[in-house]
């Protein structure tokens, strides 16, 4: 009994951790802008933030967009998809005009944000795609959503489907043993009850994502053809042979 409580205790104590390291927007949140810029006035921020998209520097991007809009939301999730090592992309070429942004990628691949707004201070605050659609449809960042998924602890942080029609929802893990935890995910649930494929993706590993004892790590789930607000069905494991214990993670709307 006593060894029981001792872990819940350990369980909880992580649960705390990992969503106050996840809050994003005070001095504990793990992607608190940290410019590297110096000031910008009212009227280049909006070249600001798609310069800093184009070089991968999210923290600027965040520095310049306003605060609770989708553009803000973006940055997070730009940081996320970093910190998890899943931007296989390398810096781009950006033209910016009055109302619309070009990124231009050297394999060919070329986005264009049409309709940018910004709010009174210049700061960016959405824009849209073709395909695609208005970002404040596609990016979900809503509360913190917590589970305990076995060893592991999960913290949901945002979902985006982007302009190809694919979801991406990005995560925040603790593992709570000292032996590595591996995490996977069985299904994606839509919001209509449809068991959907995916794969989770940490580093340079696709499938099963490996976090060392006492460690954290950032992950991807990718979802083709979802939609945001379902759920996630997860799995972890702590020690070979195991029996995988399983959650299901439901997603803000």
């Amino acid at each position: 009994m006593i060894a029981r409580q001792a872990a819940s205790a350990a369980v909880a104590a992580a649960l705390v951790s990992l969503l106050a390291a996840c809050s994003g927007d005070g001095p504990a949140g793990v992607d608190a802008p940290q410019s590297s810029q110096g000031p910008v006035r009212a009227g280049e921020r909006l070249s600001a933030y798609f310069a800093a998209w184009a070089a991968n520097e999210p923290n600027d991007m965040i520095r310049n967009s306003a605060p609770g809009s989708p553009a803000r939301s973006y940055a997070r999730y730009w940081s996320d998809l970093l910190r998890a090592g899943r931007v296989d992309a390398a810096a781009a070429q950006v033209e910016v005009r009055a109302d619309r942004a070009i990124l231009r990628y050297e394999d060919g691949t070329e986005y264009v944000l049409a309709d940018v707004a910004t709010d009174p201070r210049g700061r960016v605050v959405t824009w849209r795609t073709d395909p695609g659609g208005p970002l404040a449809r596609r990016i979900v960042a809503g509360p913190a959503k917590a589970v305990e998924v076995g060893p592991a602890v999960v913290v949901v942080r945002r979902q985006y489907r982007n302009s190809e029609g694919g979801l991406r929802i990005t995560m925040a893990v603790r593992n709570t043993t000292d032996q590595t935890a591996r995490l996977g995910l069985r299904a994606y649930v839509s919001r209509d009850g449809r068991r959907l494929p995916g794969s989770l993706g940490s580093g340079g590993s696709t499938g099963e994502v490996a976090v060392p004892g006492r460690d954290r790590a950032a992950v991807v789930a990718a979802v083709p053809g979802a939609r945001p607000g379902g759920s996630l069905v997860l799995y972890a494991y702590a020690r070979d042979r195991q029996v995988p214990q399983s959650a299901r993670v439901e997603l803000p709307r």
